[in-house]
């Protein structure tokens, strides 16, 4: 079986997409793109990816690269912004991965810290981590894949952030294998 030409989008420091260049053996990661400047430009660029800060018309230039570069698979790896329902048209599958047990803690404004809060608060005993394919909502997409974590005992959003993001960098990778291997 062949590796899958994929891209993947971020918003932040990278570390999903490390964990993915690291562990993930089906998909070839032929350019990381981001919306704004962050970190994970540099972290990419410093595994030996293609990587670009795409200030303006992100998402035209997104979209007309996955089709003269006949991109499978668009992973967002704490990619913060909405997709437009125009993108859709043309796009391979879009995997995402958010840092809760979806469908709870989902949704506009729902990402990194400000979901761990809101689980906190609710005193929740377990979290963590949904892989789902998107669509033209905020977390509403098809779930592909939970892993779930128990946070009894954690006092800070800070602590379930931690053990979230433990899990997320081992279920991202679980859930790309499943889904290059039976999907696409």
């Amino acid at each position: 079986m062949r590796n899958r030409r994929a891209i993947i989008l971020i918003s932040g420091s990278g570390t999903n997409m490390q964990a993915i260049y690291e562990k993930c053996k089906v998909i070839d990661i032929m350019h990381v793109f981001s919306d704004r400047d962050c970190y994970g430009i540099e972290r990419a660029r410093s595994l030996g990816l293609q990587a670009d800060y795409v200030k303006a018309d992100f998402f035209k230039t997104v979209h007309e690269y996955v089709l003269k570069e006949k991109i499978e698979l668009i992973i967002l790896a704490g990619f913060l912004r909405k997709v437009p329902e125009w993108f859709f048209s043309g796009a391979p599958p879009i995997l995402n991965i958010h840092p809760a047990l979806l469908p709870k803690y989902g949704g506009k404004g729902c990402y990194g810290e400000h979901v761990h809060e809101k689980v906190l608060h609710a005193n929740e005993k377990f979290s963590g981590a949904t892989v789902h394919i998107i669509d033209e909502n905020y977390d509403k997409g098809r779930i592909y894949l939970r892993s779930f974590v128990n946070i009894e005992g954690l006092k800070t959003k800070e602590e379930i952030q931690q053990k979230v993001l433990k899990t997320e960098h081992n279920v991202y990778n679980l859930a790309i294998t499943s889904f290059v291997r039976e999907e696409l």
